[in-house]
């Protein structure tokens, strides 16, 4: 028996559900600013698309903590997403202190969420969220804060100053590489899944 099985606690089950459902309206409000810097109003695609980047590496996270919750047998209860509230009529400085507050908000659901599980001994949830999850946490709040900071200097909030565009599409160029290398390793994950399903004798062999 695997040590992602031994530790089976109701209230942990509930946490993690809870902190998906965050992660999504999470997801939600990018997904919302991305349409909003997309408008007329603001136009700045480059922000668009690394808003829509993110959102897609967001529910590479989260599919991968539902993969694992499903892989200890445990279940997931799904919750309504609704958008986040005032992000739609907000400016660029709203709309990312909003986001970055979301952002810390997740942040803080996952370190309760592994305070409780080292309370119950879940070592391999604690490890899981430590090892996968908070760290890449950090390193979004971090970017996040910087282009607030950005944005705030420029002393204009419809046209951020030449070098906060030059980081985010540079933030951008190495998101599309990471979007596109994801895209790779699940084309070839399938590809190796379906060939061991046509060939399950050579699947068996190569376990000795």
């Amino acid at each position: 028996m695997s040590l992602s099985k031994v530790i089976e606690v109701p209230e942990v089950e509930r946490e993690v559900s809870n902190v998906i459902g965050q992660m999504l309206h999470l997801c939600q409000g990018y997904r919302q600013s991305e349409m909003r810097f997309l408008s007329d109003e603001i136009n700045l695609p480059t922000f668009a698309r690394l808003f829509e980047l993110i959102r897609i590496l967001e529910t590479r996270y989260i599919e991968e903590i539902i993969r694992f919750q499903i892989s200890r047998g445990q279940k997931v209860t799904w919750q309504d997403i609704k958008p986040v509230e005032n992000l739609e009529a907000s400016k660029p400085v709203q709309m990312l202190q909003i986001i970055l507050d979301l952002e810390k908000s997740v942040h803080q659901s996952t370190i309760n969420l592994c305070k409780l599980g080292w309370k119950n001994l879940d070592l391999a949830l604690t490890s899981f969220l430590e090892n996968r999850v908070i760290l890449k946490q950090i390193k979004v709040i971090r970017k996040r804060a910087n282009q607030l900071r950005d944005l705030k200097r420029s002393g204009d909030e419809i046209c951020p100053m030449l070098t906060s565009r030059l980081s985010v599409r540079f933030e951008v160029e190495k998101l599309e590489e990471r979007v596109e290398l994801e895209i790779e390793r699940r084309e070839w994950r399938s590809g190796e899944s379906r060939s061991r399903k046509r060939f399950p004798i050579i699947g068996s062999m190569n376990r000795f």
